[in-house]
């Protein structure tokens, strides 16, 4: 009786393993013919969207190309780190990425600076360009195959079988840096990631733009105000303070400046109708309170 059971149990395991190899066979089979079929479709699937294929294939050959640059931008820049830092400056990475990443990384206010981030930035568009053209080429054309040989080739098979360079760039990652903090005793943790998307480093490129513009803005107004411009607004002004009304003429060695009336720090010119004389005393005064208003 025992034999009997034990040879039964034997046959059960049999039938059962053989049935598990059959559906894996099938399961093979199927998604077989279902990449089979769609390699045999490929060149009028492709005729059937020029448009789209031709931009696919030309923004993915041009990531694929610039991936080398990517990586030694990446490092340039001074990206792809941990920051062990305070659990203030975590907190403020994630209220002002911008800022925080300009001062922990080695992005700075120069001319260098501002053309890799924008070389940086055109590599990323790139490929943030091409995801919402792979998920519709991988959702709209595995529909059109089969419905039997739907569960046998996901959509990202589809995708890579459809669109060259696809496999060499699913990989693809952002820049990020990663501010960490760990409490001395090493029982609290915290921690904020910066994922630098197209978005993310448009922002960093106006703010290095912005400060850049304004240095190069206020050499420029200092190089204006020369000798004899300082001496006609003097002249125009009847050598009178233009908010205390003390002049030269009750005041002989009165010191008289000439002042912008927009400061350059804030956009103002050297300019006739922005520039003004005050005497020392006013000039200090209006100094002080330019400083203590910001």
């Amino acid at each position: 009786m025992g034999s009997e059971n034990s040879h039964r149990i034997g046959e059960s395991l049999v039938v059962a393993l053989v049935t598990f190899v059959l559906i894996i066979a099938a399961i093979i089979i199927l998604h077989l013919i279902a990449k089979s079929t769609l390699e045999k479709e490929k060149k009028s699937i492709i005729e059937s969207e020029p448009e789209l294929f031709k931009k696919i294939k030309s923004n993915s050959s041009k990531a694929i190309m610039s991936l080398d640059d990517y990586k030694s931008l990446i490092a340039t820049l001074g990206f792809n780190r941990r920051i062990e830092c305070s659990s203030v400056v975590v907190s403020n990475s994630r209220n002002d990425p911008v800022k925080y990443v300009i001062k922990y990384s080695s992005v700075d206010y120069s001319v260098d600076s501002l053309e890799r981030l924008d070389y940086l930035k055109s590599i990323i568009s790139l490929y943030e360009s091409l995801v919402p053209m792979w998920e519709n080429v991988g959702r709209n054309y595995r529909k059109k195959l089969p419905l039997f040989l739907h569960p046998f080739i996901s959509r990202e098979m589809v995708t890579e079988i459809l669109c060259d360079n696809y496999r060499r760039l699913r990989r693809f990652y952002f820049p990020y840096l990663i501010f960490s903090y760990t409490s001395p005793a090493g029982r609290s943790q915290r921690e904020y990631r910066v994922s630098f998307s197209s978005s993310l480093i448009g922002s960093i490129l106006c703010d290095v733009s912005a400060a850049i513009n304004k240095k190069g803005h206020a050499k420029r107004q200092r190089g204006a105000m020369t000798a004899d411009l300082r001496e006609a607004i003097k002249q125009r002004d009847n050598y009178t303070c233009q908010m205390c009304g003390n002049s030269v003429l009750k005041e002989p060695n009165l010191l008289l400046e000439v002042d912008h009336i927009i400061p350059v720090s804030e956009g103002g010119e050297s300019s006739a109708d922005n520039l003004q004389t005050l005497c020392w005393r006013c000039n200090r005064i209006k100094g002080k309170k330019t400083i203590s208003d910001k």
